[in-house]
């Protein structure tokens, strides 16, 4: 079975608004951490530093900076939510 050479990452909240797209495909970091995706971000994407304070969850559980990506994995970045 071929692996694919890029990860799914769902987006929401301001990050979606600045992507202008609910998800994007990242190439090559299949198997790369969390701490990766997020430099990934700020250097490719320029999404900023803000991108520190967004949660990355892998199958819907809160993932550590460590956190290795597979491709067949849900991936999603979550904002911190602010109420009123």
């Amino acid at each position: 079975m071929h692996q694919r050479d890029y990860i799914t990452l769902l987006l929401f909240g301001w990050v979606r608004e600045a992507a202008g797209a609910d998800h994007i495909e990242i190439q090559n970091m299949h198997g790369r951490s969390v701490r990766e995706l997020r430099l990934h971000l700020i250097k490719q994407l320029q999404l900023g530093d803000e991108i520190n304070h967004c949660m990355v969850a892998i199958n819907h559980k809160y993932a550590l900076e460590d956190t290795l990506l597979n491709s067949s994995d849900e991936i999603a970045l979550i904002p911190p939510v602010s109420g009123g």
